[in-house]
């Protein structure tokens, strides 16, 4: 409950509402060459998006996916799960934590139409 009323304080209602949205769209597994998971790529993220203004980040699909460049856009299996690739669950939700204590909206994409047809 104490996370939820801190994000409705940060994000919610009025807060959110009277504040200028510019979105920053991303894929994190290829998003820099130099973060291989969650918690390398939040810090050069954040100051990233500060740099550009941006007052919020989309993720592409952080799903399991199969094949590296459908960029999570064929779900196979995990449709829930975020990519173990990239790290584990509190890995993304030190991810997202840390864009959220930076005044940082986070948006994720997910595509449940995509279903891969492959053998793999």
């Amino acid at each position: 409950q104490e996370w939820l009323e801190k994000r409705f304080a940060k994000f919610g209602g009025e807060t959110w509402s009277s504040r200028p949205l510019s979105i920053y769209e991303v894929h994190l597994a290829s998003w820099s060459a130099d973060a291989k998971n969650y918690r390398d790529i939040a810090q050069p993220l954040v100051q990233h998006l500060k740099e550009l203004n941006f007052t919020a980040v989309e993720f592409l699909p952080v799903t399991q996916y199969p094949c590296d460049q459908s960029w999570g856009y064929q779900c196979a299996a995990g449709l829930y799960a975020v990519d173990r690739r990239l790290g584990t669950p509190d890995d993304f939700r030190f991810l997202v934590d840390t864009l959220h204590n930076n005044d940082i909206a986070v948006f994720m994409d997910f595509v449940g139409a995509h279903f891969a047809k492959d053998e793999w």
